[in-house]
């Protein structure tokens, strides 16, 4: 009898001792499956507290976000879990093109974008008539001085979402650096008719104006430009060389010298520079 009894308590431990709670990380993992977004929040938060270096839980808290639809929070999770580790993306659901986007997204911003095309390629995969993968991936063409190929992949986009501003204005700006001014004046104007409070199709277009020597279009344009963008140093060099070229020389001084005290690029604050001197600034 004894024995039997010590057996059965023996078998009662080992069922507590397997029977114990998964970790944090492990029950979010669960909870993320299950769509259950809430309680895989507040595991992995746990999970992230515990092992603040650990990639894994980043992504997977990230991915808990974005289930629950709050993009910002899931952003800083997916740029935490890269910055660990870049191949943090292999914990990624390989079916959400949701997740590869705004994982393309963050590796685009860190500078990484040969592997951001990777992401932004697999959402095409896996959602073929999402435009905005097609408007990135020609971004990153763009950034990596691929013009045609930017080119191109901007007006597969714009075969499926042909209202979309932005793109315009992107298409538009591969367009001039091609030299195809008039090309890049159509493209500027359409995102102005989609989006009249576009900015930097503003900057586009009096940049356009400036290269055909149309001062007075470039600067109604670009005083357009500056008055959405007011902290924008191109907008500022654009308006501020377009009225030296109008011989308006207190005001090109005047715009010129607000584009400086912003911080420009090197090459516009020398520029800018250049102008106020041989305007006969002091």
């Amino acid at each position: 009898m004894r024995t039997r009894r010590l057996l059965l308590m023996l078998v009662i431990l080992a069922v507590a001792c397997n029977s114990a709670p998964p970790s944090p990380l492990d029950a979010g993992r669960e909870a993320l499956k299950a769509g259950k977004s809430a309680e895989a929040i507040t595991a992995l938060e746990k999970a992230v507290g515990n092992a603040p270096g650990s990639a894994e839980a980043h992504m997977l808290l990230g991915r808990a976000y974005l289930q629950a639809n709050q993009k910002d929070q899931a952003q800083t999770r997916f740029t935490s879990a890269l910055s660990i580790d870049i191949k943090a993306v292999s914990f990624l659901d390989p079916q959400s093109a949701d997740e590869h986007f705004l994982a393309g997204n963050v590796l685009a911003n860190m500078g990484h974008l040969d592997e951001a095309l990777v992401e932004y390629q697999t959402v095409v995969k896996l959602a073929p008539d999402r435009a905005g993968a097609y408007t990135n991936i020609g971004v990153v063409y763009y950034q990596q001085k691929q013009l045609d190929d930017a080119i191109t992949q901007y007006q597969k986009a714009l075969s499926i979402e042909p209202k979309d501003a932005v793109t315009h204005y992107l298409l538009g700006a591969a367009y001039v650096q091609q030299n195809k001014v008039s090309d890049a004046e159509n493209e500027f104007q359409a995102a102005l008719n989609f989006d009249p409070n576009l900015g930097p199709a503003y900057i586009g277009l009096g940049n356009v104006y400036l290269l055909n020597k149309d001062y007075d279009k470039a600067a109604t344009t670009l005083e357009k430009a500056t008055a959405l963008s007011p902290d924008s140093p191109e907008a500022l060099f654009a308006l501020g060389k377009t009225y030296a070229l109008q011989s308006r020389k207190a005001d090109a001084i005047r715009v010129l010298n607000q584009c400086i005290q912003l911080n420009p690029p090197d090459a516009i604050k020398a520029e800018a520079q250049k102008i106020i001197q041989q305007l006969g600034a002091p």
